[in-house]
């Protein structure tokens, strides 16, 4: 595919060189995140996309990549609206693969048609000079219900151009070197300013952004550092996350149990997260997990089992004894003793041993 690289666009140069020092730059900690963000790390395989819910309908914008060289790739907007694609706009702007992040940010129009902008921060390392930058390649699409083929972008150069000023020196702070944009809230501030957005049609247009599986409003979803954002998980995926001994936190298992309800349907998910947990040695976890489970299920006999396990992954022997009993218990009922594992026995039996031990 033939890619067209979109030109510097004479507004974007006047607007940088007669308004870059009123331009308030980032603060001491703003800059700092953006420095920390430098890591010239691959990232270039990672989707780069954004799910709004707006005024009810759902939209998303998602940047397609195509490779120029080892350390550059290109890209473009796709959106969809509801399961319906608009279109590529076939117009491509280059980025870095190294520590890609995206910025999306979505405001309305004075004539009530939704603005989506998305930019791109990645990391740029120049070997001859030895000079590092932070670099941003955006762009800004106008849409609605009847837009069609591509015909959304807009081609004004208010976020990005081919221009020196569109990157930010790292790690020596030069005034007259850092791109204005840099973070969600000044997009949107810019969108306002150039009169691309209105903002009390976006305050009423009640904007949502989908994070993991939650609707939350999008200026707040800036607020969420961007680990945790990434951290919001399906029960599918923490499911996943498990099997393969990924590391997951509490916060991230109750995010879950939350918008997933524990219930008949999702039961054996739960039971099954719990047991991954558990044979990667996060008893805790497991514990915190089934419990919940018992709680709701009382004759839920594996769980009894998978408790007793994680309980004595901790070396707890006394609440491991309890529910390796009361496993057997129900095993007992359903006449399935033939099936109880030998292992259960025999801890039972080390612990009976060692209560003997202790009594001598």
């Amino acid at each position: 595919m033939k890619k067209q690289i979109v030109k510097t666009i004479t507004f974007l140069g006047i607007f940088f060189s007669s308004n870059l020092f009123a331009i308030t730059p980032p603060t001491p900690e703003e800059y700092k995140e953006i420095v920390d963000s430098f890591k010239l790390i691959d990232t270039s395989k990672k989707e780069l996309s954004r799910t709004y819910k707006i005024n009810g309908e759902t939209i998303k914008a998602e940047l397609e990549k195509q490779d120029d060289t080892k350390t550059t790739q290109f890209i473009q907007h796709i959106i969809t609206l509801g399961s319906r694609i608009l279109g590529k706009p076939n117009d491509w702007v280059l980025t870095n693969k190294d520590d890609q992040k995206p910025l999306f940010v979505s405001c309305i129009s004075s004539d009530k048609k939704i603005v989506l902008s998305s930019l791109v921060r990645s990391s740029t390392y120049y070997q001859k000079t030895k000079e590092k930058f932070v670099r941003y390649s955006g762009f800004v699409a106008k849409i609605d219900k009847n837009t069609c083929c591509g015909n959304y972008w807009i081609d004004s150069g208010l976020l990005n151009g081919e221009n020196p000023t569109a990157k930010t020196s790292i790690p020596t702070y030069k005034p007259n070197e850092f791109y204005p944009y840099f973070n969600e809230q000044r997009i949107l501030e810019r969108l306002y300013e150039t009169g691309t957005c209105d903002k009390k049609a976006t305050n009423e247009a009640n904007i949502e952004v989908l994070l993991g599986n939650k609707w939350i409003p999008q200026e707040q979803s800036w607020d969420i550092k961007e680990k945790i954002a990434t951290t919001i998980l399906t029960l599918n995926q923490l499911l996943e996350n498990a099997k393969s001994n990924q590391k997951l936190t509490f916060e991230q298992i109750n995010e879950v149990l939350k918008n997933e309800e524990l219930n008949i349907k999702t039961l054996q998910k739960y039971n099954d997260l719990a047991y991954y947990l558990q044979l990667s040695n996060k008893n805790k976890e497991a514990i915190f997990i089934l419990e919940k489970i018992i709680e709701k299920f009382p004759n839920r006999t594996v769980a009894y089992l998978n408790l007793a396990d994680a309980y004595n992954g901790l070396n707890n022997k006394d609440n491991a004894k309890q529910n390796y009993k009361k496993y057997i218990e129900l095993m007992k009922l359903d006449n399935k003793k033939s099936k109880i594992p030998i292992r259960v026995f025999e801890h039972l039996n080390v612990f009976k041993s060692n209560e003997t031990i202790r009594e001598k």
